[in-house]
């Protein structure tokens, strides 16, 4: 069985905030992830059709876990992150610490995104998540 890194992908934008709120906020989250030294880098997500920045982090430790989750729901009042644990599987987890599986992260061509309700940019390369029987 293949092991996977523990991956948190995670934004500071609200829809309701204009876009230098958002800007604003999106620099704020970038420093709290550079002040605990969290591994990260700067992704689009997408979902319905609209984009935000978003950051893929790879927490060390349970503690950058908290950390992340902490600054998601307490500092930045977001909905879900999406978390993939160490078996590859991914998550939605909400702020009273209830998760869904949604699947796993597959590689999509940028063409095929129209179809697509949510999707992730990082490098260039389109992930999404798909499930699994």
């Amino acid at each position: 069985m293949k092991n996977f890194q523990n991956v948190i992908i995670l934004s500071a934008e609200l829809s309701t905030n204009t876009f230098e709120g958002n800007r604003q906020r999106t620099l704020n989250l970038k420093g709290c992830l550079e002040d605990l030294n969290i591994s990260h880098k700067g992704a689009t997500g997408v979902y319905k059709g609209d984009s935000e920045v978003s950051f893929v982090c790879l927490p060390k430790n349970l503690e950058e876990i908290e950390a992340l989750k902490d600054f998601a729901f307490k500092n930045f009042k977001q909905e879900s992150i999406l978390m993939q644990d160490t078996s590859g599987t991914c998550h939605l987890i909400y702020e009273d610490d209830s998760s869904e599986i949604i699947g796993k992260f597959r590689t999509v061509n940028a063409k095929y995104t129209d179809v697509l309700d949510s999707y992730k940019v990082l490098g260039g390369v389109v992930y999404t998540t798909e499930k699994v029987a």
